[in-house]
């Protein structure tokens, strides 16, 4: 599964930077919530095999924040350096800091707190990001479309957050908050809420929250796809015979050609839902435990999977470092070169970050399991 989650960090850069060669894969609304799968799954498989007993959810959700958080915060500092250090040597300003400068003295005390505190800890990034700025108070007021500005040129909240991305992050947290009441639950509560989270998803829609936030960011419609991922897990310990090496080999290598060939599919659209992004989806639940079963004793497919969230969380400071040189850039490098060494500049961060911040903080981590489960503890 390494090399599938690298894949699909990979098809969130290419949609940020630009197709190379022509190469989309899945986009990154598919890749996102097929990480929501992933990590419903990974999530199931901990939380029943490693975290049990008491004080399991303290160490279980302490471990999660320390897993996201030390390279998050090496990333924003990164980010913060670029910009700042860079901007006045550059003739075109990064949105982020533009809106900082121009509108974020403008905003109410408990707004600008609210940012703070989001672009420091990622959570809350995802429920800022589907509202707006009411002007007339300078805090945030429920909207249908976030993407718009006010009326009075407030720009969208997504332009105070430094590391854009991050909102799936704060995602991914709330639902590590709640996992542990959820995951280990019979499958028949687990369908139950699936089934509300899918209902409230299409409530929603015809209640006219169509916008692409509402239909991606939103935490309980989003909800699905986690437990989605933790039935998959059900179906995992199932032991069933089909988890055999050479059935686990063809899965592994159906779900990574279908994350190529996905962009080159015809998309089917019934009542706003794209019925080839919910195929792959239900391909992934049904083929994930073949996969993980095959791939999960080799090294270099857990390396790979390992670099999936510095690659995810870092690609954006690549991105500001290429928005204030690009004007000197274009027209001088070919196209295709420049988005070579973006994709090599964020592959070599990720693997610094992976050696010099989330590798020493994982053997911390495992230190702490490993000394809740030891006989003397």
């Amino acid at each position: 599964m390494g090399l599938l989650r690298f894949i699909l960090a990979l098809s969130v850069f290419f949609v940020h930077t630009g197709s190379l060669y022509g190469l989309k894969l899945v986009g990154s609304s598919v890749a996102v919530q097929s990480f929501f799968v992933i990590s419903g799954f990974y999530m199931s498989l901990i939380l029943n095999e490693k975290y049990k007993g008491p004080g399991s959810y303290y160490l279980f959700i302490t471990n999660r924040f320390l897993r996201l958080l030390p390279a998050y915060w090496v990333v924003l500092a990164l980010a913060v350096l670029v910009i700042y250090l860079l901007r006045p040597y550059s003739a075109e300003e990064p949105w982020v800091s533009y809106g900082f400068d121009m509108f974020f003295p403008l905003l109410d005390i408990k707004a600008q707190a609210l940012i703070i505190f989001s672009n420091f800890f990622m959570l809350g990034h995802d429920l800022l990001n589907l509202l707006r700025v009411d002007p007339q108070t300078g805090f945030f007021a429920l909207t249908l479309d976030p993407s718009r500005a006010s009326s009075t040129g407030f720009p969208p909240v997504l332009t105070f957050f430094f590391i854009p991305p991050a909102w799936s992050l704060g995602t991914e947290l709330l639902f590590y908050l709640v996992a542990p009441f959820l995951v280990r639950r019979r499958k028949r509560a687990l369908f139950a809420l699936i089934s509300l989270s899918l209902i409230l998803r299409v409530v929603m829609f015809y209640s006219g929250y169509t916008h692409t936030a509402w239909q991606f960011q939103f935490f309980p419609t989003e909800l699905a796809l986690f437990l989605a991922g933790a039935l998959s897990y059900r179906l995992y310990r199932s032991g069933a015979a089909l988890f055999s090496s050479r059935f686990g080999l063809y899965a592994t290598i159906i779900l990574i050609g279908a994350t190529f060939v996905y962009s080159y599919l015809p998309g089917i659209e019934v009542q706003g839902a794209q019925m080839k992004k919910w195929g792959y989806y239900l391909l992934l639940i049904f083929l994930m435990p073949a996969a993980f079963s095959y791939t999960s004793n080799f090294k270099t497919d857990r390396y790979l999977g390992d670099l999936s969230y510095p690659v995810y969380v870092v690609h954006y400071v690549v991105i500001w470092l290429w928005v204030m040189l690009r004007e000197g850039l274009v027209g001088r490098v070919d196209d295709s070169l420049l988005h070579l060494s973006l994709l090599a500049l964020t592959l070599v961060l990720s693997v610094a970050l992976f050696h010099f911040v989330i590798k020493p903080m994982e053997r911390f981590r495992q230190s702490r399991v490993a000394g809740v489960s030891s006989p003397r503890a």
